[in-house]
């Protein structure tokens, strides 16, 4: 069995007074159990700081999280903030660890860098994780679906849940992995869990009847990118279902379309990989923010107010409900896009749905990963957008 316990602070003038206040909302005194391991989730000013550094030293355990816009400790979104969860039991085991820098080298180095961080992972250990925790940063040349692929590669294919880290909305400024008292732009985060444990995931977007009901067939792709659908480049397909006009696009991007998603039914899949528009090129092809494959079908969808709310708490309620010790969950920053200046209307619906039930953490990311229904009766670690990925323990 796993307990947990969570703490929030918005205190980043003391770093000692921030440190207590975690310590005080945790009371850890005389409830740790054998094995525990912290997860963090804050602005990027707890890392200027050095709260977040500070912090891990003072909680006497390995921790890992990221950097985020917005997040969430059993009730009230705050932008500025830090939030812990505390894991803690006697039956399960946490090994937090950190790779190298993946900058440099493109797939095969990503590979041998988490090769290397696995194999630390495992020391000493009688069998491979029952789940992995990953944090990744982003990094131009690799995209969440590298992560994912190079991990399956060399753990088999353990259950995976984890997050991009952000940066107030943006990727580009300083979004970070936090590991064990360091801040890094370049490294993977992972927690290693072992033990007999039954995870249960989700994975949310949007509503059926918000995905219109043209659908076409991608017949020409590579990596991100899109190249053509149903034989025409991907952005006429998209002119001809009305979805962007002419006027949308300039210097390379389209107005408006980061409520857009483009929703990828793999070969044999039942549940959609959801993509964000980029960018375009001259040649009228999309680039996405994950990896799209020839042969598969793609639908539209457009993501909305309305919808956030009811799936984020729809989603949400059901995982309360199954009884669980804590909740874990990472929200993509696209979505808050749709909630235009009600910037805390999906975590008071996230709040809401959870009721009390369970102590959880909500975060916003620059991206999830979490194992969806593969279309076999099984499941496939998989990376979204404009998702809500969640996990209870």
């Amino acid at each position: 069995m796993i307990r947990a316990f969570t703490a929030v602070t918005a205190e980043m003038d003391d770093c000692g007074q921030a440190v207590d206040e975690i310590l005080s909302g945790l009371l850890l005194e005389g409830r740790l159990l054998k094995n525990s391991v912290g997860v963090i989730a804050c602005h990027r000013e707890f890392v200027k700081e050095g709260i977040a550094q500070r912090l891990a030293g003072a909680l006497a355990m390995e921790t890992a999280g990221i950097t985020t816009s917005g997040l969430m400790v059993n009730g009230g979104l705050e932008h500025m903030a830090l939030g812990v969860t505390v894991l803690t039991s006697d039956s399960v085991a946490f090994r937090a660890l950190a790779s190298d820098s993946v900058r440099e080298g493109g797939m095969k180095g990503l590979e041998q860098s988490l090769g290397d961080l696995y194999a630390r992972s495992t020391i000493g250990a009688d069998t491979r994780p029952s789940l992995a925790i990953m944090f990744a940063p982003p990094i131009g040349e690799l995209c969440g679906d590298d992560f994912i692929e190079a991990i399956d590669g060399i753990s088999g294919g353990v259950p995976l849940f984890g997050a991009i880290p952000l940066d107030f909305g943006e990727w580009s400024k300083e979004p970070r992995v936090i590991c064990n008292g360091r801040a890094s732009a370049d490294s993977v985060a992972v927690i290693s869990v072992f033990g007999d444990i039954k995870p249960c995931f989700s994975v949310t977007s949007i509503s059926e009847s918000a995905v219109l009901k043209r659908k076409g067939v991608i017949t020409g792709a590579e990596r991100d990118v899109i190249k053509y659908v149903n034989g025409k480049s991907a952005l006429g397909y998209m002119l001809e279902a009305g979805i962007f006009k002419e006027q949308d696009i300039s210097g390379g991007r389209i107005a408006g379309s980061e409520t857009v998603l483009v929703m990828v039914y793999p070969m044999g899949g039942t549940e959609p990989l959801v993509r964000n528009i980029v960018g375009v090129t001259e040649e009228g092809f999309l680039r996405c923010s994950g990896r799209v494959v020839e042969d598969a079908t793609i639908g539209i969808g457009v993501i909305g107010y309305k919808d956030v709310i009811h799936t984020s708490g729809g989603a949400m309620a059901e995982m309360a409900a199954r009884g669980k010790n804590c909740l874990l969950a990472f929200s993509c920053s696209g979505r808050s896009l749709a909630l235009d200046l009600d910037t805390g209307a999906e975590a008071k619906a996230v709040s809401n749905a959870v009721n009390g039930a369970l102590p959880y953490m909500f975060a916003y990311s620059g991206g999830g990963i979490c194992p969806q229904p593969d279309g076999a009766g099984g499941f496939k670690n998989a990376y979204n957008n404009s998702s809500l990925v969640a996990m209870t323990l």
